[in-house]
């Protein structure tokens, strides 16, 4: 058994977890309760990302063994079947919730309905509010993940300021409870997409891609992640928690830093 895991990436970035799905965002709630299962057969406790930065940041934070469960979108399957296998392991996490899809069932990729025919579009449902509750109710945190998941670095500013800043609004006035963290679609973001999301209010942000762009010193604003997808099994799964992968991903960040 690997026993060595997790280096400097410690944050793990899923978004559906499906029996029936098939797309490359869906992992098989099996596979997901194999990967939690061994997480936790090691002795690490998974959390939130507030919490995760929150212990972290103290004095010798870098030597607990915590690692943090992100899920990006808010799909309702979230709810049905990742949140027993969370609650199984007494696993914390956060959920990235697209606020104007809330109780919709938008398909992320139109391409996927004629890709995978025998999937049911109910199978792409998002969480309604009373589900984004429940999640609240069992210990889970909200994240902010845009109004409508546009592509940051890709519009004026005004709709940038917008998507951000009301998404955190929308949600605390429904849900009543702070909004601290964000998510950037699709890992895409300049910097005055940085200052955006520090000016409205969020303590933390997070990102999946390899090449992060950094335009000051490492920050809780772009916290890079694991990403885990429809074909990373247990195996392929502790290869990339192995400090060998994030050594990788490190390299190829700063690699990116060069062409900036």
């Amino acid at each position: 058994m690997i026993k060595m895991i997790f280096a400097c990436t410690r944050i793990l970035a899923y978004h559906s977890i499906h029996p029936t799905r098939l797309d490359t965002l869906a992992l098989h709630p099996d596979e997901f309760y194999r990967q939690m299962k061994w997480l936790a057969s090691l002795g690490w406790q998974g959390v939130s990302l507030a919490e995760y930065v929150r212990l972290t940041s103290q004095p010798n934070g870098e030597s607990l063994k915590i690692f943090a469960v992100t899920f990006d979108d808010g799909y309702a399957d979230n709810l049905k079947y990742a949140l027993p296998v969370l609650k199984e392991f007494n696993f914390n996490a956060t959920i990235f919730v697209v606020v104007d899809r809330i109780g919709t069932d938008i398909i992320h990729e139109t391409k996927w309905l004629s890709l995978y025919p025998n999937v049911s579009r109910s199978d792409y449902r998002y969480l309604n509010w009373n589900e984004v509750n429940e999640l609240l109710d069992a210990g889970m945190e909200i994240g902010a993940h845009t109004c409508t998941h546009v592509l940051l670095d890709e519009v004026n500013y005004q709709t940038r300021f917008a998507e951000i800043a009301d998404c955190r609004t929308k949600l605390e006035q429904t849900i009543v409870v702070p909004i601290v963290s964000f998510c950037y679609p699709k890992g895409q973001y300049n910097k005055q997409t940085l200052e955006i999301v520090k000016a409205s209010g969020y303590n933390q942000a997070v990102v999946t891609p390899n090449k992060i762009k950094r335009f000051k010193q490492p920050d809780v604003y772009q916290l890079r992640r694991i990403g885990v997808y429809h074909n990373d099994n247990l195996f392929r799964f502790r290869l990339k928690c192995l400090p060998v992968f994030d050594m990788i991903r490190m390299l190829r960040s700063y690699h990116s830093i060069l062409e900036l």
